[in-house]
């Protein structure tokens, strides 16, 4: 239980390296745990964000790209840049 534990914390901090893992291991199970779409089908099972998490997050992160640009497009229509 206590190395769960560790393990469960080490995947909090974004912890790119776990004993007897290789640097491919290393890589792929980084990348699963934190690349923002990737991180949704194949993070690890005791990573604490869940996917729902994930969804919300990209959800989020898609709305405010969406709302910038629109602004900035806005923008250049109201003063007739372009």
């Amino acid at each position: 239980e206590a190395q769960r534990r560790r393990f469960i914390r080490r995947l909090a901090a974004r912890a790119y390296h776990f004993p007897g893992n290789t640097w491919c291991e290393d890589w792929t199970q980084y990348i699963g745990n934190t690349h923002l779409v990737f991180g949704i089908f194949f993070h690890h099972p005791l990573h604490p964000v869940t996917s729902w998490e994930r969804c919300v997050i990209l959800l989020g992160s898609v709305a405010v790209g969406l709302l910038l640009s629109n602004l900035i497009y806005l923008w250049f229509v109201y003063y007739n840049f372009g």
